[in-house]
Parts: C-alpha cells; structure tokens; sequence
C-alpha cells in the first residue's frame, strides 16, 4: 500500500514537484516567467498541498529520458580521488584549487603563503557528514565555496585580515556540516555559495529547453 501523500517527506516531494516543472518548461508548456515563479514558491512552500498545487494543472510527467539528463547533471561521478580520511593542499607562491566532482575527505589541511588557494565543494561528493578545514593563510587569498544544502561553522583567528562570510541558512535541511578553522594573518577569507540550487535549476531547464527544440 503507498505512503499517503501528507505522510510523506516535505523535501523528497519537493523535489518531484521541481522535475516536473523543469520537465513541463523545458518541453514549453510554461512560460520562463511562470515556472521561476513556481520554482521560488517550490523553494519556499512548508506544506505538502502547496507543493501539489504547482503542479496540478501541467500535463507532463517526468520520464525516463529526464531522469537520465539528470543523473548527468546533477550525479557526476567523482574525477579526483583523494586516498585515506585527510588530504593537505598548499599554495606558497603559487595558486591551487580543489573543485569539480571530486570526493571530500573528512579532514583537509590547506596552506596558502603568499599564494592563492581555492576549495569549490559545490560539486564535490561527501562521504562524511562532518567536514573539517584547517586553515593557515599568511600573506594569502583563500576563497571556499559551499554548496547551499550544507551549514558552515566558521573558528578563524584573523591577524590584521579580513573574513567574509556571505552564508545564509540552507534553504533545505542541512545534509553536511563544514566546519572551518585556523588563522590568517595579512590575508584575506572569503566564503560564499557560487550557485544556488534555483540557479543550477534554471540551468539544467535552460539546457533541456535549447536540446528540446533543436
């Protein structure tokens, strides 16, 4: 016997609601007005009818084809590795960058002296849902993006330095936790969300859209 409707989870039908309309406005039966719309109040809905109400009156379902055009986006397998529970990287006069869909040990030491370093974990796979990043940056630029289902904690002791942290609550429940740490000195800390999940939307229904009429 299925789950009834109101019995099951907020998020998970939240996320059928999103395909269905990334699937009826890429195959033109929204307008880009209507479904940007719809997928603000898909964000922002905290019941169950609300989420059945946007999708009510279109006519697609989701196929096998979308769900396939999807893992590809949305699932990219891991290129980068990196072997045991920790991972170290430096920059001293130099710039480095950790991004793509690589795999997120549980711990990462990141040095940037005189150097500039950027950790992207907005494609990254996470194994662990605690994260821990021990910062050193003296003379240094390190800029970490997250992605917005994760919650950041942030520990950096800042010696004439600056810090910006651009983070709002997640949208969604919190499926990893960040936690950050350490020290700069004469440097300069940035972390922020580069893409939101709304904007990866739009983007994967822009593309399907262009395949769609091509």
């Amino acid at each position: 016997m299925a789950v009834k409707f109101e019995d099951r989870p907020l998020d998970k039908i939240r996320e059928e609601v999103i395909d269905q309309l990334v699937m009826n406005y890429s195959h033109g039966e929204l307008s880009q007005e209507a479904f940007e719309a719809r997928l603000d109040q898909a964000f922002d809905a905290t019941a169950h009818q609300q989420l059945a109400d946007l999708v009510e009156d279109l006519p697609l379902q989701v196929d096998a084809q979308y769900e396939q055009s999807k893992a590809a986006r949305f699932e990219a397998r891991s290129t980068k590795i990196f072997a045991g529970s920790e991972h170290s990287v430096v920059a001293v006069l130099s710039s480095q960058s950790m991004k793509g869909a690589w795999q997120v040990p549980a711990k990462i030491k990141a040095y940037s002296v005189l150097g500039s370093l950027k950790i992207d974990f907005t494609d990254a796979h996470f194994e662990s849902d605690e994260i821990h990043v021990q910062l050193l940056d003296l003379v240094g630029d390190i800029k970490i993006f997250v992605p917005e289902f994760a919650r950041v904690t942030c520990n950096v002791a800042n010696i004439i330095s600056s810090l910006d942290n651009h983070l709002e609550a997640p949208i969604q429940e919190p499926k990893v936790h960040i936690h950050i740490s350490g020290y700069s000195v004469l440097s300069s800390i940035d972390i922020k969300v580069r893409q939101t999940m709304r904007e990866r939307f739009i983007a994967f229904a822009d593309k399907l859209k262009r395949n769609w009429t091509t």
